[in-house]
């Protein structure tokens, strides 16, 4: 690996929490330099401008929530253990999100609405794949036989979307974890009630 392709990983791992944390457009230059220990001249070196060093943080911080969401569902085959393994990592480690700063595609949604054109499609496509995600696991589910057939999937994944990005923004601002703790319990009983 080129050491300037090191140098990019190395500012984007450092900052990444950074921008979850603070926000995107709150997040200066001076954060970064502080944070990276190098120069402003290092850091545009590097990228075009703060909004690129933005996206690749906003990129880094999905990719380690994916990841953490795939330690839950290794070891699942059939497409309803999936999505069993997704509520559960979100009841289960919703403190480890929130000690993060929160969902990363809900910090990124909000902080980019009218500052960050490119960022904000980073983040629609993110939701649009999650949401895509869930939905092809319904799907998956009725052909294996698992979940009942009639099941409208993408009602079923934009219900649980709206239902964990809510309930996290709703934690996150009272500090009550009553809200992720409940609507966690209700998809649970929602994925029992869909059960073939």
């Amino acid at each position: 690996m080129l050491k300037s392709e090191k140098t990019k990983q190395f500012i984007v791992a450092t900052v990444a929490p950074i921008f979850n944390k603070k926000g995107y457009a709150a997040t200066s230059l001076a954060d970064l330099t502080k944070a990276t220990g190098l120069t402003k001249g290092s850091i545009y070196g590097n990228f075009k401008d703060k909004n690129q060093v933005a996206q690749e943080a906003f990129k880094y911080n999905l990719s380690e929530l994916s990841n953490k969401v795939k330690v839950y569902q290794s070891g699942q085959t059939g497409a309803y253990a999936l999505l069993q393994a997704f509520f559960e990592f979100y009841e289960k480690e919703y403190a480890v999100v929130m000690e993060n700063g929160g969902c990363a595609m809900l910090n990124a949604a909000v902080d980019s609405d009218y500052t960050n054109p490119e960022l904000r499609t980073l983040v629609k496509d993110a939701f649009g794949s999650w949401f895509q995600t869930i939905a092809d696991l319904v799907v998956k589910g009725q052909e294996q036989g698992t979940i009942k057939n009639g099941v409208d999937a993408g009602v079923f994944s934009g219900m649980c979307l709206a239902l964990i990005e809510g309930s996290l923004l709703l934690t996150k601002a009272t500090g009550d974890s009553r809200y992720i703790k409940n609507n966690i319990k209700l998809l649970i009983r929602k994925l029992e009630e869909i059960k073939a």
